[in-house]
């Protein structure tokens, strides 16, 4: 019912009826009122009429003093029940003369009802009176004409007074009453009649220029509320609602153009994202071009993707990766970006939108390619980070196709990320090669500096021990000899502990406490030295790559001193946490030394120099704390925001270019 009265079809329907009967009810009370009014006006005259005709035959009689007469017009008069009561009532208020009866010689008071009638209307003396305490039930037409007292009279009058009697007639209304009512249900079917073609007519009209235009709009607003733009509201009229309609149907279709862009962007914009995710993981410069040129193509729907590199001595971009169908041939194509040639713009930072067999604007002359794969259309954007430039993005298309502004928009977009991304593969590929140059030079001065000797004093104790037997120094020969095997001995352990060191290193697959493991389990086969791992929780051992592998060869450095120059027992290689920085300690319980004293150039201070280089690189640094007796403990303290740093940046699963 709540939603039945909530329609405005229902409303409106309500509105015509109720304004129709209200206007029906008018109608009727208007005309019924007028036409009673009319009915008894006209009555009122009629009996005034019947009342001049009676008075006048009665006159006559009375001037002849015969009663008889007068009583003869009075019963005529009453016959055809035109007249209910006609008397005669003189001045006193006495009948003298009656219709009825019962009422001759009744004294009538001026006090009674029927009296106060003509006083109360002295201009008019006919009035409507009902007479129902007489028994009647009915209405009547109550008229009063005065006998007046005139020369005629004088005979059986005196002339004192100026009326001598009253002439009072009843006419009965029932006449008046059936056409009242009679006239009463015919207005009243006219009313209704004219009352229903009203809301007949009405309401096709309010339902084809209102309710069906408003219905529409309504239903606009609730599909609109769901979510559907492809809902056209109809401008069923050239009206205010039809304007309207007009104007709800222009925002729909605005909103619908808007919320096709937004959703474009968001698309774009999650396609950006993932691909400048991927972008910006790979430190490989082959596969972050490939990866470049992939993204461009899947960005843009293009056929075919490009990356070039800038090469600055030829001033050309070369292209150096290749995505799409038949793509690879396009490697190593040129694009002259000197000045005076369409690809200059790129070096200015400006995209470049060309079409292929545009001769006047060939950004690949050269290259055969474009003729032949029929490719149409094409759209480059500069790889360019600050004043420098890269490279470029382009992307070709080989049906017809005009790249536009939001087209070049989109691609710059790619193009941010991925020159930050190439600048950092290259600075990482020109700093995995100064790590590898690092590296190189401090195994030869390890070789240098421990082989080399060692092989050096082998060769001399070599000689002397030649030298001894050719002179017949049989046991001072042994004894050389003796000290030749032990040095050799000592070399081999030693080249064989630079080989097993070097063989053991921390893969981007692994974790440094899983290859600490098996090192110092193998380390204990080999050398006989027990060790021991010990952790707070394994999460303080989990760093990147880099630093992994540094902290690796320190830890194999620290434990290479234990086994040659500590006498050692026992070894703990421990991971703590102190405050923000992590420890990592490799402590023994050998006959130690004094650590501030001052120490030779020896195998043991060029090793502690080495774990010192080794710490620095990292951005850690390293104590050494020795007393004679009491064993040696190297500590590498790790600040942890360096850590989680260097774990973002260098921790990826990538592999070098």
């Amino acid at each position: 019912m709540n939603g039945l009265w909530s329609s405005l079809r229902f409303r409106l329907l309500f509105l015509i009826i109720g304004i129709a009967l209200i206007t029906l009810l008018t109608s009727v009370y208007i005309l019924f009122s007028f036409q009673s009014k009319q009915l008894f006006e006209n009555a009122r005259t009629s009996t005034v009429t019947l009342s001049n005709i009676v008075e006048a035959n009665l006159y006559h009689a009375m001037l002849a003093d015969d009663w008889s007469m007068i009583n003869d017009i009075i019963q005529i008069a009453v016959e055809d029940k035109t007249i209910n009561t006609l008397r005669i009532v003189n001045t006193q208020g006495r009948v003298i003369a009656t219709s009825r009866k019962d009422e001759l010689r009744k004294i009538f008071k001026i006090q009674d009802p029927l009296c106060q009638q003509c006083h109360a209307n002295s201009v008019n003396p006919t009035a409507l009176i009902g007479r129902y305490d007489w028994g009647y039930g009915e209405q009547v037409l109550f008229s009063v004409n005065l006998f007046h007292n005139q020369p005629n009279c004088w005979i059986c009058h005196t002339s004192d007074n100026n009326v001598l009697g009253l002439l009072i007639i009843e006419t009965p209304l029932s006449l008046v009453n059936d056409q009242l009512r009679t006239g009463f249900w015919q207005t009243t079917l006219l009313a209704v009649i004219a009352c229903g073609l009203l809301v007949g007519s009405l309401v096709p009209v309010l339902n084809r220029y209102v309710i069906q235009p408003v219905a529409d709009l309504s239903k606009g607003v609730d599909e609109l509320a769901c979510g559907n733009l492809d809902y056209k509201v109809r401008a069923l009229n050239q009206d205010e609602l039809g304007k309207l309609a007009e104007s709800f149907d222009l925002m729909r279709q605005q909103l619908k153009i808007s919320y096709l862009e937004i959703s474009q962007r968001e698309r774009e914009a999650v396609s950006l994202y993932q691909m400048g995710t991927k972008i910006t993981a790979s430190l490989s410069l082959a596969n972050l071009l490939q990866l470049i040129a992939e993204a461009s193509r899947d960005l843009l729907k293009a056929d075919i993707g490009l990356v070039g590199l800038f090469d600055e001595e030829h001033q050309e971009i070369v292209i150096e990766a290749a995505a799409g169908t038949q793509a690879e041939a396009h490697i190593g194509m040129r694009m002259p970006v000197s000045p005076g040639t369409p690809g200059y713009a790129l070096r200015e930072g400006l995209p470049v939108q060309a079409e292929a067999f545009d001769q006047n604007n060939l950004l690949h002359p050269d290259n055969p390619m474009v003729a032949a794969e029929r490719v149409v259309s094409i759209l480059a954007v500069p790889l360019r980070l600050g004043d420098k430039i890269f490279g470029m993005i382009e992307v070709m298309s080989r049906n017809h196709r005009k790249f536009t502004q939001a087209d070049a928009q989109l691609l710059m977009r790619l193009a941010q990320p991925a020159v930050v991304s190439l600048e950092n593969a290259q600075l990482y590929r020109q700093l995995r090669y100064l790590s590898t140059l690092e590296e190189r030079d401090r195994l030869a001065r390890e070789l240098h500096d421990d082989l080399a000797q060692m092989l050096g004093y082998l060769n001399v104790r070599a000689s002397i021990a030649d030298d001894l037997l050719s002179s017949g120094k049989v046991e001072e020969a042994r004894e050389s000899l003796v000290e030749l095997k032990q040095a050799a001995k000592t070399a081999y352990l030693d080249v064989r502990e630079q080989i097993f060191n070097l063989r053991t290193s921390v893969s981007s697959n692994s974790v440094l406490l899983s290859t600490l493991r098996n090192y110092l389990s193998e380390y204990h086969i080999h050398y006989g030295l027990e060790t021991k791992l010990l952790y707070e929780r394994e999460s303080l051992a989990n760093f990147s790559d880099e630093t992994a592998s540094q902290l690796l060869r320190i830890i194999q450095e620290a434990l290479t001193n234990v086994r040659k120059h500590a006498h050692a027992s026992v070894a703990w290689i421990r991971f703590v946490q102190e405050g923000d920085q992590i420890c990592i300690q490799i402590e023994d319980n050998g006959q130690g030394f004094y650590s501030d004293a001052p120490r030779n150039s020896g195998r043991q201070s060029y090793g502690l120099q080495i774990m010192r280089e080794r710490a620095e690189s990292i951005g850690c640094q390293l104590e050494l704390v020795s007393k004679p007796g009491h064993g040696t403990c190297v500590t590498v303290y790790l600040p942890i925001l360096a850590v989680a740093g260097k774990r973002d940046i260098e921790n990826a699963n990538l592999t070098s270019g």
